[in-house]
């Protein structure tokens, strides 16, 4: 039997709320459809910053600062830099991690295929949620400065279940999609990699770097 219905969707995302003052404020700065990780994901990723306790965390893709300041609020003690593209989610986001009264996040403003040449660091945690089409590319650059032992987490990886489908794509999707697949594949055959995919979501991929 099948469980993964909308029953037990809206139930797992009803009872994962995580109740904070500051996260709740941004959630009620958008309405319908956003790029704000879904309600499950979020505790997810709370989840596994607690068991891997990193000391640096990069996120790709900040949009409002809702995943940068669950991040940064569950790991007081790391530094979370994140990138974003949009210059009107950019001043967003910085107002609301100003509001957080987080000192702990370091927001970019640029195109992460650029910024990632030219960080020089290593990164224990990375979260990628940025353009759904270039997640092959930010993966090689991720790849480079992540720790070995570092968890990669890619959300949107079955794109509204249109990856795990068979047949004909809508031509405005087929891109993507076909991209997605690739980037998928590619996870779970790279000797370098251990990772996995759960039903979360729209989809999460799991990712253990475990060096060259």
């Amino acid at each position: 039997m099948d469980i993964f219905n909308e029953d037990v969707l809206e139930y797992i995302s009803m009872i994962s709320a995580i109740n904070d003052e500051n996260l709740y404020r941004i959630r009620n700065q958008v309405s319908g459809y956003s790029p704000i990780v879904r309600s499950g994901v979020d505790r997810f990723l709370a989840f596994m910053i607690g068991l891997k306790k990193p000391e640096s965390i990069l996120e790709l893709g900040t949009f409002l600062g809702y995943s940068a300041i669950l991040m940064a609020t569950y790991a007081p003690w790391a530094e979370v830099v994140s990138i974003e593209v949009d210059a009107e989610s950019y001043i967003k986001a910085k107002n609301n991690v100003e509001k957080s009264g987080l000192e702990n996040i370091r927001l970019i403003y640029g195109d992460a295929l650029d910024v990632l040449r030219f960080l020089d660091k290593k990164f224990d945690f990375l979260f990628i949620d940025a353009s759904k089409g270039h997640y092959n590319e930010y993966l090689d650059l991720c790849l480079k400065i992540t720790s070995k032992d570092g968890i990669i987490i890619a959300d949107n990886v079955l794109f509204g279940g249109r990856v795990a489908k068979s047949g004909p794509v809508p031509h405005k999707h087929r891109t993507i999609v076909m991209r997605m697949k690739k980037f998928v594949e590619r996870i779970m055959n790279d000797d370098r990699l251990s990772s996995c995919i759960l039903p979360l979501g729209d989809g999460l991929a799991v990712i253990r770097y475990k060096g060259e």
